[in-house]
């Protein structure tokens, strides 16, 4: 998984930061790629959790977890290049990741956009996750962010703009 996690670092800092304009096109080509591409969830984890990682790797992976769960289906296989088939399993272990992702970037105080991001991740989860119960999300929700305010804070913002969300529908 480096060479993958290295190949993403060396795309974002072309795009974020490269004067040249093809190499930032290139970028641009592979960063579109990457978000439907299988390895997307995995590599976007590893990254976020990765302290020596940019302000800007953060914020893109973040935003990658959140688009790849808007184009997350719970069907047998995968219809179309931009959808991710999710299995039961695989939702649950999504909102795990990402109560822990969001219960730890709610601690940091140059990350908000990031927090945002994953609150965002996990209120699709809210729409989309068929095994979690509408009348136990709340409470699931206070006992996950018990010692993270701003996550349980941010998630509940950020809730209704998913849930009337054309993408979601």
């Amino acid at each position: 998984m480096s060479a993958e996690i290295d190949r993403l670092r060396h795309a974002l800092a072309s795009m974020y930061t490269c004067a040249d304009a093809a190499e930032r096109n290139s970028a641009d080509k592979f960063l579109q790629e990457f978000l439907y591409s299988q390895e997307c969830w995995d590599l976007s984890i590893a990254l976020l959790k990765l302290p020596t990682a940019t302000s800007y790797e953060h914020l893109f992976c973040a935003r990658a977890l959140h688009v790849r769960l808007r184009c997350s289906v719970s069907k047998a296989e995968r219809k179309q290049k931009s959808h991710e088939v999710m299995t039961a399993d695989r939702w649950e272990e999504a909102r795990n990741v990402l109560i822990a992702l969001a219960a730890r970037w709610s601690h940091e105080p140059s990350g908000r956009t990031i927090l945002t991001q994953i609150c965002s991740a996990v209120a699709v989860l809210v729409c989309k996750m068929e095994s979690w119960e509408t009348k136990m999300v709340v409470k699931d929700l206070a006992l996950s962010f018990a010692a993270a305010n701003m996550a349980m804070l941010e998630t509940i913002r950020v809730l209704p703009e998913e849930v009337s969300s054309r993408h979601l529908r």
